[in-house]
């Protein structure tokens, strides 16, 4: 038999061969893009995760937040009702050194102011409310004698007062951080006043407010 002409044989080699390097190509393409696929699948997975786990972080420092606020709150008051007990003490000796020049009108209300600032610095850890309006007598009974109080004792009166009128706003702070930290979503109005709402607490302490509002901000 005559052999095959080179011709020939080159021909179906090339052939063949072309189609193999289209099926390897493709087959390349193909999984160059599945492997594509998988690996942004995976990124964003990820990402996923990272942020569910800062949120989570972020509510769990929501919820330590909140044990600060009332903790704050609570030794706040408490400092101011010490200052009270401190400069009436002082007050004290400032009546008696000064009772025998002046009349009955004098010692009338200093009895008067003893009797209200005694029971007001007696009840203020177990009755607030009794202790509020014996604090409240107490002023009042100095608007009719000026002299009757030094400026230490209407100024520490004055903070407790403070600390007072801002209890309700600091259990409203630490309420939305609980809830927060519980995963409970916020009502629409705290989320639009939550910052006036920490702004609003003066804790004067600067660090302290910007915590917490990251901490929000990163729950939210």
């Amino acid at each position: 038999p005559s052999p095959t002409p080179p011709s020939l044989t080159r021909a179906g080699s090339d052939t063949m061969g072309n189609e193999c390097c289209k099926h390897s190509s493709a087959d390349v393409l193909a999984q160059e893009h599945l492997t594509t696929a998988v690996s942004t699948s995976e990124k964003e997975v990820d990402i996923a995760g990272a942020l569910k786990a800062q949120q989570a972080e972020s509510r769990r420092k929501c919820g330590l937040a909140a044990k600060a606020v009332r903790s704050r709150a609570t030794k706040e008051l408490d400092a101011a009702w010490k200052k009270v007990g401190a400069e009436y003490n002082v007050q004290k000796m400032i009546w008696q050194s000064l009772a025998p020049q002046r009349g009955a009108a004098y010692k009338s209300g200093v009895e008067l102011l003893t009797s209200s600032l005694e029971l007001a610095i007696s009840k203020h850890a177990t009755n607030l409310d009794e202790a509020m309006a014996a604090l409240q007598s107490s002023i009042e009974a100095q608007r009719n004698n000026k002299e009757l109080l030094s400026k230490a004792v209407s100024d520490a009166i004055l903070g407790v007062q403070k600390a007072i009128s801002l209890m309700d706003l600091r259990k409203e702070l630490a309420t939305a951080l609980e809830d927060i930290s519980a995963d409970k979503p916020p009502a629409a109005a705290v989320l639009s006043k939550f910052e006036e709402m920490v702004n609003n607490c003066t804790f004067k302490d600067e660090k302290f407010d910007n915590a917490v509002k990251a901490a929000w901000r990163g729950a939210t």
